[in-house]
């Protein structure tokens, strides 16, 4: 049998379209106002003021601490010594063996010949003790035969080791004597040496004065060495100054004359420098000069370099105004026109400083130089 759809109770009255349409709205209405007006009613949050804001300062994390230094390294034990190897024992002594017996005896037998006796040698004889050696440091020394021998200054056997002693800083006054012209003596005229070294190089100056005014006046300086004086420059200075220099490193000798070069020898010396370096070569072994020897030096004047030759004396007393000396005489004599000859005193109690000078030059003139005194600069 069909199903009958339900059918609505008689009381329950039919719901017209409109009104519930106009329930909707009603709703959409108050939902719409509901909405306008919350947003009104919320509290807007209070603007944020500036002394609220607090400042934190963020500090930087602390540096990390130093590393530890490296443990030192252990020191390195000294190697220890080896032993010595244990003495090796001695072989014991052979047991001596019985001696055969001795065969008998010839009946007669001739008698032994005599062992002969070496005749004793014959000693050396001993050099004699006046013979000088044969160099001389700087310069040589040969004894006096004749014409007496000689050889140049500085040669092979002069750079056998031989040393000078050069003498320390002084300063030397003397008084100044003799001849101008060979007729008129000086007069208020005296002269002052300086010598000057620090052990590795000198400074000598030689001046000649009258009431305080040079007349003359020579200069030299160089180098000092264990084998004595080494010249460099040279000066002699009357009117005019006139140079020479000593280039070791060309072996030349270079004038300001204009003279031509020479060659520079071993040794060699100037004419001031000269009178020092005697003195250096016999203080340091005056055995090797005896009386009668010869020393020849190349000296170096203004415009040559020619060998002076010294004749070695004996022992002289002589008194001058610092006082009374024993000295050795060393004289050159002139060997051509122009050339002057030269005296020298050398006083061993002073360390063969000169007490006396005498200089002839060719014109007649006389220089002689007497010690005065002795100081130190």
């Amino acid at each position: 049998m069909p199903a009958t759809p339900p059918t609505r109770p008689a009381d329950f009255p039919a719901t017209p379209r409109r009104l519930v349409v106009a329930v909707a709205l009603a709703v959409l209405l108050v939902h719409a106002l509901v909405v306008e007006w919350v947003p009104l009613r919320v509290p807007r949050p209070a603007p944020v003021s500036d002394s609220a804001i607090v400042a934190v300062e963020v500090a930087p994390p602390p540096p990390p601490p130093p590393a530890p230094p490296p443990p030192a390294p252990a020191p390195t034990p000294a190697p220890r010594a080896a032993p010595a190897p244990a003495p090796r024992p001695r072989p014991a002594p052979a047991r001596p063996q019985p001696a055969p017996p001795a065969p008998a005896a010839p009946a007669a037998t001739a008698p032994p010949e005599p062992t002969p006796i070496p005749a004793p040698e014959a000693a050396p004889v001993p050099p004699s003790p006046g013979a000088p050696s044969a160099d001389a440091g700087a310069g040589e020394a040969a004894p006096a035969s004749g014409g007496g021998a000689q050889s140049t200054a500085g040669g092979p056997a002069a750079e056998a080791g031989k040393t000078a002693q050069v003498h320390a800083p002084v300063q030397l006054s003397f008084a100044l004597s003799g001849l101008r012209g060979g007729v008129q003596p000086w007069s208020g005229a005296f002269g002052e040496l300086s010598w000057r070294q620090d052990g590795s190089s000198y400074r000598a100056e030689l001046a000649l004065k009258i009431f305080f005014r040079t007349i003359r006046r020579q200069t030299s300086t160089g180098q000092v060495s264990p084998q004595g004086i080494a010249p460099e420059r040279f000066t002699d200075a009357r009117k005019n100054e006139s140079v020479a220099e000593l280039r070791r490193d060309s072996g030349q000798v270079v004038f300001s004359s204009g003279a031509p070069p020479v060659p520079l020898r071993p040794g060699a010396q100037d004419r001031l420098s000269v009178v020092m370096q005697l003195g250096a070569l016999l203080a340091g072994d005056p055995a090797r000069f005896p009386p009668g020897s010869e020393i020849t030096l190349q000296t170096v004047g203004p415009r040559d370099a020619e060998p002076w030759v010294f004749k070695v004396g004996g022992e002289e007393k002589v008194s001058v105004p610092a006082g009374e000396f024993v000295a050795r005489r060393l004289s050159r004599q002139a060997r051509h026109a122009g050339d002057y000859a030269l005296d020298l005193w050398l006083a061993p109690s002073q360390a063969y400083l000169p007490v006396q000078m005498r200089q002839t030059e060719p014109d007649g003139d006389v220089f002689d130089l007497q010690l005065r005194e002795i100081s130190q600069p």
